[in-house]
């Protein structure tokens, strides 16, 4: 009998897996038409969204470990997706491109919007470490679009019907548990900064942000995202609404034109709050230490950024950095492409000259082909030797490189080749090299690295020579990401909150899609 059922079985195997393969193959995918500005999001980043096979749990629970159980429990023992250990600030990909690919957007953005304060600003100009860790890109070859999804789902957020929109502001407010109840100062309104002071606030915090911009058109906070960043590559407004979200929450403030160690000191801060997070970023560039650096036309990318953001968005500011009309920009990051890129929108020719190839360079392949598509002409393997000219640049020296062995981060050293220099012929000469912390104001108490970066303990970001300081972004890493920014000031914000009440809030498990009376529950720790 038992042998006359098998071979039943065996005869209705192939017509249940045909019936699931054309229920499957009938079924559309979930495929997202994203509305684009021709003036605001380069060629590449334009098209639809398509999350293909995303068709019910049980087959995104057989592609992945990581997934809410059946009875809506995080499930804790599993390994994270790579995905989510890619990404600095362990943004929950698995789970809000899951539930996108399910129709649940409005579960989705909660569960983004629950991390951080700055999914539409990620959205647009994240690194995406995450998607270079997809495990579907490693199989197929072609990732999930995570980043792109993300910004869907943020701008997703203006367009919510009224009634959405309440039974969303209703899940969030159910995520923030008041406790705390201290004071803390925040130095720097950056990606750091506020995403600190959002954490902390969440908590019942009273933060107090220190900003050394004034407040002005289109200019709330939001440090290097503003004064470093292109208007064509981030809206101000996407900036504004998230700051802006931030700075009306209970408990936070901000004080602009206030510049640590010029309008007021260190200690007297430390006096009169509980805890101090320091993430003021790194705004000083580092010179080439060349001959002739010293001449009018050599200029620091991060100020000619700085200078052209500020002037678009308030003609009455000093344009003083006013480049030629035949620019060389020296490096092979982010920063160097939005120079070379916003000196082509303002006429000029730029050439990006970078000392290894393109392969080593740090900007993301879809910016160097977008610089491409501006006509900015790239050189590669050459080095600067001198600025020429009297008082004024009027031409560059470069010297060719050959690659060595790797160094220590991981790409092969340029190696100068004797006899090989050569003069080109330019009016500006701009240095996007890298940046350091300008850190004079910081008590000597307080342990600075090398290159001049606070050492602090990885796991809670606290000072490793003062309790009550924390710090987060540039000032520790260096140069870095947004994300890198934002992750560290999550670790930070909890450390701070367990510092001055010895809870753990980041343990618990929030059932907030409870608020909506959902048929199923989802659970998710709150990290």
């Amino acid at each position: 009998m038992d042998q006359f059922a098998e071979i039943i079985d065996a005869l209705r195997t192939p017509f249940l897996g045909l019936g699931t393969t054309l229920k499957n193959f009938l079924k559309p995918p979930v495929t997202i038409p994203y509305p684009w500005a021709k003036d605001e999001i380069p060629t590449r980043s334009r098209g639809v969204l398509g999350m293909h096979d995303f068709f019910d749990a049980e087959g995104i629970s057989n592609r992945s470990q990581h997934y809410f159980t059946e009875e809506g429990q995080y499930n804790k023992g599993i390994a994270k997706a790579p995905c989510i250990w890619g990404c600095p600030a362990e943004t929950p990909a698995r789970e809000y491109v899951t539930l996108s690919g399910e129709g649940n957007f409005l579960k989705a953005l909660t569960l983004l919007k629950n991390h951080y304060p700055f999914s539409g600003v990620l959205g647009r100009i994240c690194s995406a470490p995450c998607e270079l860790e997809c495990n579907r890109g490693k199989v197929t070859g072609k990732t999930i679009a995570i980043r792109k999804l993300k910004r869907y789902l943020a701008d997703y957020e203006y367009r919510l019907p009224k009634t959405q929109w309440w039974d969303y502001k209703k899940m969030q407010e159910h995520f923030t548990k008041k406790s705390g109840g201290k004071k803390v100062a925040i130095l720097g309104a950056g990606p750091a900064g506020i995403t600190c002071a959002w954490y902390l606030a969440m908590r019942g915090h009273q933060c107090t942000i220190y900003e050394r911009f004034p407040q002005g058109h289109h200019h709330y906070g939001g440090g290097y995202l503003f004064t470093g960043i292109p208007k064509y590559r981030l809206s101000r407004k996407i900036i504004e609404k998230e700051v802006r979200d931030v700075l009306e929450m209970n408990g936070v403030e901000i004080i602009y034109n206030c510049e640590i160690g010029v309008n007021l000191q260190f200690e007297e801060i430390a006096s009169r709050f509980d805890a101090i997070f320091v993430g003021v970023g790194a705004i000083k560039p580092l010179k080439l230490r060349i001959q002739g650096e010293e001449k009018e036309g050599v200029i620091p990318a991060e100020d000619y950024l700085e200078q052209l953001n500020f002037w678009l968005e308030d003609s009455t500011y000093p344009f003083k950095l006013r480049p030629g009309k035949k620019i060389i920009i020296i490096g092979g990051g982010f920063t160097s492409m939005d120079a070379a890129r916003s000196a082509r929108r303002l006429g000029a020719d730029a050439i990006l000259v970078y000392r290894r190839t393109q392969e080593e360079m740090l900007a993301s392949i879809d910016e160097i082909d977008d610089g491409k598509e501006e006509n900015v002409e790239y050189k590669f393997l050459l080095s600067p030797v001198e600025v020429k000219g009297g008082n004024h640049v009027e031409g560059f020296v470069l010297r060719e490189n050959r690659l060595g062995d790797f160094d220590k981060s991981r790409r092969r050293r340029p190696i100068e080749i004797a006899g090989s220099d050569k003069l080109y012929d330019c009016d500006t000469v701009m240095t996007a090299i890298s940046r350091e912390p300008n850190l004079r104001w910081l008590p000597d108490d307080i342990k600075r690295s090398k290159g001049g970066t606070i050492e602090v303990h990885p796991d809670t970001m606290m000072s490793v020579s003062r309790k009550g300081v924390f710090a987060g972004g540039d000032v520790v890493l260096g140069p870095a990401t947004v994300i890198q920014a934002i992750g560290q000031a999550k670790i930070a914000a909890r450390s701070i909150h367990e510092y001055l009440t010895d809870e753990k809030p980041y343990e618990e498990i929030y059932d907030y899609w409870d608020v909506m009376n959902s048929k199923k529950a989802v659970s998710v720790t709150a990290t």
